[in-house]
């Protein structure tokens, strides 16, 4: 279950990155840390956190 729901968040992630980013490079990291799954997605595209 939480396979398909990492998935799931992963591909919106990609999703909303196509449609509306622009970017041109997309990194996605998986890890553990402090016994916690961790997803972070970076671009390079336009908006984001702080834009506006």
């Amino acid at each position: 279950m939480e396979c398909l729901s990492l998935q799931r968040v992963a591909e919106e992630a990609l999703t909303n990155i196509v449609k509306h980013s622009h970017a041109t490079v997309v990194q996605i990291r998986i890890y553990y840390e402090n016994s916690a799954l961790i997803m972070e997605v970076e671009d390079n595209g336009v908006g984001g956190c702080g834009s506006g």
